[in-house]
């Protein structure tokens, strides 16, 4: 029997590693393919021009919270130990959901450009972009592999169609195509995405799929992912509010820096995200059972987002004067400043992002809900107070104060989240108690 356990507990971690391998290896060549396009994007277009670009895409990300309602940490959280009929229930309830609140919020945001924006570039653009909300919904199917270790069935499908929409994209550069060209790669991408998700999704079923949509159980899922649709809200408007702020304070050249700058430092955030949502099904199922056992296994968790955080941070910050002189060949003077900056952001989100489940388990959602209104407040008034004397600088930092206090301090002012801010500060001095064995060893 023992040795029975043991060999089940060994192919699950197995199991967990390979596909976080997978994770890992689609991230990162999406993120590296992404980084040279975008950056050669950016000079193709020049930082006016780019600035508007990324402008069209911060519009429609803005419902995406709303239309993700949450559902995304509570898939994650419940669906590994759920039996079949329940887990089917899951998804379905929670795509049906979602694609109601895409169709709406796509609908609602287009006739608004339509009747409100007088700039016909940016209206043009922003229909292309704001297709991204139609896709929120498919991501269900993508959760579903991810968390049955299956990710290489949804990493075939999107990266299949991220080649595509790449390659057309490249070709549009060499051809010197306009900006309306490369928003068209936008709905090919999204369309053939979705196409080849729910193939593979039903080639695993083998069946049709069952549309029993059941009102109760929607309700109970609302009511608990509805805190975290609020607060994903509001995390989203903290972190974007400086794009907002830049371009209306500053123009669309500050904007066009600041987006560059942001490229490079967020690009990284996968890494977070990734890892949390490989490891967690295995630390997750330790809950019930052993709590100790649980709580070691997610330190270990912070520790490694906290390690890797802080080795990204220092490496880019140190070389952010190379970056601006050889990527962007003096063509956005400034940015190099701006990166050295806001790369430091990454060390809180990678620990907000690690501890979110730690808020889910101990059902302090409402926590979650108050630290997002204190960071909006924070990024708000310094980005107030910075952007018109620093212009980009000034929300670089303005969004690392408002991240560090949000993700991190304010977990020590309230005594039901302490225990979460001791596991993130030992996370962070992880790294320096290594350094202190190596020397005394």
């Amino acid at each position: 029997m023992i040795k029975l356990k043991a060999v089940q507990i060994a192919s699950t971690t197995l199991s967990s590693l390979k596909n976080t391998a997978w994770i890992l290896f689609d991230r990162i060549f999406r993120m590296t393919s992404s980084l040279i396009v975008g950056l050669w994007l950016a000079q193709y277009f020049g930082p006016e021009k780019y600035g508007l670009w990324s402008y069209a895409f911060l519009i429609p990300s803005i419902l995406t919270p709303i239309v993700n309602l949450g559902l995304t940490n509570i898939i994650i959280n419940k669906v590994g130990y759920l039996h079949q009929n329940e887990r089917k229930k899951l998804l379905l309830t929670s795509f049906i959901l979602r694609l109601t609140l895409a169709i709406i919020a796509y609908t609602f945001l287009n006739s608004l450009i339509i009747w409100a924006e007088k700039d016909v570039l940016l209206k043009t653009l922003i229909l292309y972009t704001s297709s991204n909300l139609l896709v929120i919904p498919f991501e269900v199917i993508d959760l579903h592999f991810q968390t049955t270790n299956n990710a290489v069935k949804s990493i075939k499908a999107k990266s299949s169609a991220f080649i595509v929409g790449t390659a057309i994209k490249l070709y549009f550069l060499l051809n010197g195509a306009g900006i309306e060209s490369f928003a068209y790669t936008i709905i090919i991408e999204n369309i053939l995405s979705v196409t080849l998700l729910i193939i593979n999704y039903l080639e695993e079923k083998r069946s049709k799929v069952e549309f029993n949509f059941q009102p109760e159980f929607a309700k109970n899922l609302l009511k608990d992912s509805f805190p975290i649709m609020i607060s994903e809200l509001l995390i989203y408007l903290y972190m974007r509010l400086d794009q907002y702020m830049i371009k209306y304070l500053s123009g669309n050249e500050e904007l066009g820096l600041y987006s560059a700058a942001q490229k490079l430092s967020e690009s990284w955030y996968f890494i977070a995200g990734a890892l949390t949502t490989s490891f967690l099904p295995n630390i997750i199922s330790q809950w019930n059972s052993n709590k100790e056992l649980f709580y070691s296994k997610y330190q270990k968790l912070l520790n490694s987002l906290a390690i890797i955080a802080i080795m990204i941070s220092i490496i880019v910050s140190l070389s952010s004067p190379i970056i601006e002189n050889i990527i962007f060949r003096g063509k956005f003077n400034g940015v190099g400043l701006i990166l050295s900056i806001h790369i430091w952001t990454g060390i809180p989100v990678f620990l907000g992002v690690g501890s979110n489940t730690l808020f889910i388990l101990n059902n302090l959602q409402k926590s979650i809900l108050v630290r997002s209104f204190f960071g909006i407040a924070i990024n708000l008034s310094l980005n107030l107070l910075l952007i018109p004397h620093f212009g980009a600088v000034g929300a670089s930092i303005a969004t690392l104060c408002s991240q560090i206090f949000t993700s991190y301090v304010i977990n020590y002012l309230y005594k039901n989240t302490r225990e979460i801010f001791l596991m993130q500060t030992v996370a962070l001095t992880f790294l320096l108690k290594l350094k202190v064995r190596t020397i005394f060893k």
